[in-house]
């Protein structure tokens, strides 16, 4: 078993979405990439978010779907993910102070 995470990335690899699941071989399931386009549909539809990079502005996003080094959810949700949300949120605060200066 492996977990995957599917990014909507635009051209300079800013991610704008994401979407974790669990592949029992490792490999993509079919559709995966799909739903994360229409989760952002719907979050576009309801206002939640913008349909483009928040960062660069572009409106051209792509899927890619790539296993990460965690083998199930509870392990990628232990300590070292939520090192990763704050180093994340970090980098997101200052990616927004930048472009709003």
């Amino acid at each position: 078993m492996c977990v995957r995470l599917v990014r909507l990335l635009c051209p300079s690899r800013h991610c704008v979405i994401a979407l974790t699941y669990e592949s029992p071989d490792g490999e993509p399931i079919a559709g995966m990439s799909i739903e994360v386009v229409r989760q952002l549909a719907a979050l576009v539809a309801a206002r939640a978010i913008k349909p483009y990079c928040g960062v660069c502005g572009s409106r051209v996003l792509t899927p890619q779907d790539a296993p990460t080094r965690f083998a199930s959810m509870v392990e990628a949700a232990g300590p070292e993910a939520a090192a990763e949300q704050s180093e994340t949120a970090r980098w997101a605060a200052l990616a927004r102070r930048a472009r709003d200066n």
